[in-house]
């Protein structure tokens, strides 16, 4: 599977989780990202962010990004899914 494969599956999956979040599961898992991304920084430096929104408006995502945003798409579905699994966990089996 490539990372633009991949990365369309994780996108459709988070789609369905946050079609069926509620919104304090929203609220809880934006917050948890949120930390998330405060010790990325910490760690990494700044996240290049307007060349991301750039490519992706432009069209032009190579391979590594394509792995990076998948990658992303994986932390989100997995932060709903452990937000979602404490409140609903029937919903997600």
């Amino acid at each position: 599977m490539t990372n633009f494969d991949r990365f369309r599956s994780h996108t459709e999956l988070a789609d369905q989780l946050l079609e069926a979040a509620t919104h304090h599961q929203l609220t809880e898992a934006l917050q948890i990202l949120a930390l998330n991304l405060v010790a990325y920084k910490a760690k990494y430096g700044e996240i290049p962010q307007a060349d991301i929104v750039d490519s992706l408006q432009r069209g032009r995502v190579d391979e590594s990004m394509a792995a990076m945003m998948a990658d992303t798409m994986a932390q989100l579905c997995g932060v709903l899914r452990t937000v979602m699994a404490r409140d609903q966990p029937a919903r997600l089996n």
